[in-house]
Parts: structure tokens; C-alpha cells; sequence
């Protein structure tokens, strides 16, 4: 994220008014000029899959942490009702939500560079 200019906010942050509930890292930037808050969760779950509880939990922060992105990454997969749910979060507000799996994952390991290209793709 810092490679595409964004400015590290915090790192497991936890507060009162998210209910306590931990958000992995809270970073900021310019996309195109236009300011953006990004809310960063990632997910250590090998043998498992994200599901719609996961992302759900995330986009229900994201009024209280002003995000207008949410980032998950994980190193499984996600189920197709976690990317649906996702997708019509999109398409009823203005929130932003990208879901980066094992695959993206291990390509960003090899190559972090490639994470602006991955989430223009997304």
C-alpha cells in the first residue's frame, strides 16, 4: 500500500466506538486526486474459506471508521455467497470492497508491485 503512495494510519486498531472489535491496519491515501480511507483486514485461514459473516463484520465497521475502502486478504479462497454479498454492498453504496484470495496473495508475495495492478483488475 505505501508503494501506492498511502500513509499508514495504525496498526491493530481497536476502539470503543468500533465496539471493540480489531481492524488489522487503517491506511490513507489520493486515488486520482480524491482522498480515500481504507480499512485493512487480513485473514490467516489455510485450510478455511472467507465467508459473508467475514465480510459483512467489515462493511458494518466501515460507517464508524469513516472507511471508503475495505481491503480483505486472505490466503484461502472466498465463498460465493462472501463475494456476492460484497458486490451488492457496491452496488447499493458508495463503498468500495476488495477481496483479494490465495491466489492474488501469493502473487503480491512474490511481487508487491503488483498490488495497484490486482486492485485495478478487481
Amino acid at each position: 500500500m505505501r508503494l501506492m503512495g498511502f500513509r499508514f494510519v495504525g496498526w491493530r486498531k481497536r476502539a470503543k466506538a468500533t465496539g471493540g472489535a480489531e481492524l488489522d491496519v487503517v491506511m490513507t491515501g489520493l486515488i486520482a486526486g480524491l482522498p480515500t480511507y481504507w480499512q485493512i483486514q487480513c485473514k490467516n485461514t489455510p485450510k478455511g474459506s472467507v465467508d459473508i459473516e467475514d465480510v459483512a463484520k467489515e462493511v458494518g465497521l466501515a460507517p464508524v471508521t469513516k472507511a471508503s475502502h475495505i481491503l480483505i486478504l486472505a490466503n484461502c479462497k472466498f465463498t460465493d455467497d462472501a463475494v456476492r454479498y460484497a458486490q451488492e454492498v457496491m452496488r447499493e453504496t458508495a463503498l468500495v470492497i476488495f477481496l483479494l484470495d490465495s491466489d492474488d496473495f501469493e502473487r503480491i508475495k512474490k511481487s508487491p508491485g503488483d498490488l495497484p495492478l490486482i486492485l485495478k483488475a478487481k
